[in-house]
């Protein structure tokens, strides 16, 4: 490009310094905008709420009042609390279902050793060799009209991973809020 070599030299060296200097600045740049943001932006947002909405919200009346929760909230929180109740209770029960629950016994594929030797286009397809399984037992919550409780009935004889227990008893949420 150029014919005297020193002024090429001179030329990559001036480029290098000059790429440098952009990058320092690019990283001085990234390093002040936060806390340019935050000198401008929220200092001056804390100064206003300190100095003048404070000032503007006890110049209106009682602060207490300003404080209390609103009706709609205290009713929210009271159709809410039952719930809760009843989600630690049922926490609680499946906390102590797994202590009691030992592993599963491994599975075994023997059956199909038995076709293991054959070419796979001689096989039977791995649909038709697999046998349904049983319907797990039934663990469906009810509702006992006497005592507006959750009842969930676990048999116990049968019953895979050594559930001990034939009945827990869920507070009902939906109708302890109301009566």
């Amino acid at each position: 490009m150029f014919v005297n070599p020193q002024l090429e030299r001179q030329v990559e060296t001036l480029f290098s310094l000059v790429d440098s200097y952009m990058n320092i600045i690019y990283k001085t740049i990234k390093d002040l905008m936060p806390k340019t943001i935050m000198h401008l932006l929220i200092n001056s947002v804390k100064e206003f709420i300190r100095s003048e909405l404070l000032v503007q919200l006890c110049a209106q009346g009682d602060c207490a009042v300003l404080m209390d929760k609103s009706p709609e909230q205290s009713q929210r929180w009271q159709e809410v609390q039952p719930k809760q109740a009843a989600l630690q209770e049922a926490l609680r029960i499946i906390a102590e279902i797994d202590t009691f629950m030992r592993a599963p016994p491994p599975s075994t594929s023997t059956w199909l050793l038995g076709q293991s030797f054959l070419p796979c286009s001689a096989r039977t397809p791995l649909k038709s060799a697999v046998l349904p399984l049983p319907s797990p037992p039934s663990a469906h919550p009810a509702v006992n009209p006497e005592t507006q409780e959750v009842v969930l009935h676990i048999p116990t004889g049968g019953v895979p991973f050594g559930i001990n227990t034939s009945k827990y008893t869920i507070p009902h949420s939906s109708r302890g809020a109301q009566g």
